[in-house]
């Protein structure tokens, strides 16, 4: 049924087809909110939307290291706060690497706790802000999954890892979680690396393969990815130029075709084009001027550019001829693919058919009758309005048990109050 058949069965029960006590406009709303309540009741239907994790462009700088504490300066400022989440990049040792949790010093410098490890002076790197906070697709209203390439991963929020007692063995090694059992901040975590001393870590600055997606409040609003991500080059290499490449209009090696528009000319394996990195697929348009200098504009940003890649265009008209031009944003792409519930706007026309399956439709002239006799008026009726509220809420189990998805999260609308994880930190 459409909004007008909804609305018409709504007023044949009210008797009420002339509209002298309910205005169209309020059984209108009546039926939107019906449905709404019903999707947040049984979890069903679902949308699904990808939400990209990277948060940004890459950005350089030097590393230093005393073996307890990594410092980066930047030549520019790096836009971070305390606490923000980063991926680091090209750093020749894999401690230094990896998802770390900033201390901001100023606007060009911060630092991070990397246990023990070898000093190092004045590296070269790549880092990525990768968080903490994931905003939730404006099209959801409530995740009940999610997966990165394929893997499910758990929803937690901040209560049930604050909560967490975490055993370990007399090496220090973290072995077993044990969620929602005996109350211990998960605040202060003592992890023995090895040769000798300790530092103390957060659940928030955990390493290793991500499991889990945690909420910090029950609205869902946001979310972080946890734990953050070990150095894992098979899990990071997918990589895209962005928009940004150094020098779009650059002096060729020789005079172009004069007074030319070329289309399109595709960066990949052919006779007029090549490339120093491995990207393929990167397209631009190109124009040249009365003495052959070319101008380039990205049409199609391209896969597998990294950072400072060399893009080399030939010429169509004289392969002898080419410009290079120099990767300065290779945006790190990590893509989180969520399943939730739809958030609903009011049905618009009386053409409009609601989102939830067909089979209950009625369900919604149960929960718009139920809304329409508590109207503030003589026409208020407690007693029918409980009982339409009754009709509508066996509908609702009903389709809960039909439709309802088992989650990967039931706590406070999350996760069992208890499992056990075992794996090793």
């Amino acid at each position: 049924m459409n909004r007008l058949e909804l609305r018409q069965r709504v007023e044949d029960y009210l008797q009420d087809r002339d509209n002298r006590r309910w205005e169209d406009s309020e059984l209108n709303r009546y039926i939107s909110d019906a449905q709404r309540e019903f999707i947040r009741l049984v979890e069903y239907p679902h949308v699904t939307a990808e939400v990209d994790f990277s948060n940004g462009i890459p950005k350089a700088g030097t590393l230093s290291s005393n073996g307890k504490t990594a410092k980066i300066v930047t030549s520019t400022a790096h836009g971070l706060s305390t606490g923000d989440a980063i991926y680091i990049d090209r750093c020749d040792q894999a401690v230094f690497s990896g998802g770390k949790v900033i201390r901001k010093v100023n606007d060009t410098t911060f630092t991070y706790p990397i246990g023990n490890a070898t000093s190092v002076d004045d590296s070269t790197i790549v880092f990525y802000n990768i968080g903490p906070n994931i905003t939730k697709p404006s099209t959801i209203e409530k995740i009940v999954s999610a997966e990165i390439q394929g893997v499910q991963l758990m929803i937690l929020n901040e209560g049930e890892l604050n909560s967490a007692v975490w055993r370990t063995t007399t090496s220090g090694q973290f072995i077993e979680g044990v969620f929602g059992t005996v109350p211990n901040p998960f605040t202060t975590i003592q992890t023995t690396l090895t040769g000798t001393g300790a530092y103390t870590e957060s659940w928030s600055e955990r390493e290793g393969h991500i499991e889990a997606i945690v909420f910090n409040n029950m609205t869902q609003d946001d979310f972080r990815i946890w734990p953050l991500p070990a150095n894992d080059e098979n899990f990071f290499m997918d990589k895209k130029v962005s928009l940004k490449v150094a020098d779009l209009s650059p002096t060729p090696s020789g005079a172009w075709q004069v007074d030319q528009t070329h289309a399109l000319i595709s960066v990949a394996n052919g006779d007029t084009v090549a490339t120093s990195g491995n990207g393929i697929e990167i397209a631009f348009s190109a124009t040249t001027d009365s003495s052959g200098d070319p101008t380039f504009v990205i049409t199609d940003e391209g896969a597998g550019f990294n950072f400072n890649d060399t893009i080399t265009v030939t010429d169509p008209g004289n392969t002898s001829n080419t410009a290079t031009l120099t990767v300065t944003d290779a945006k790190l792409v990590k893509k989180i693919n969520l399943r939730g519930t739809p958030l609903l706007a009011d049905l618009a026309t009386d053409s409009s058919i609601p989102t939830i399956s067909t089979r209950y439709h009625e369900c919604l002239v149960w929960g718009a009758l139920e809304r329409a006799f508590l109207k503030e008026s003589q026409s208020k009726d407690v007693n029918k309005s409980e009982m339409y509220k009754a009709r509508f809420m066996q509908t609702v189990s009903e389709a809960k048990a039909l439709e309802g998805m088992v989650s990967s999260s039931n706590s406070e609308g999350r996760n069992e109050s208890r499992f056990r994880v075992a794996r090793v930190f």
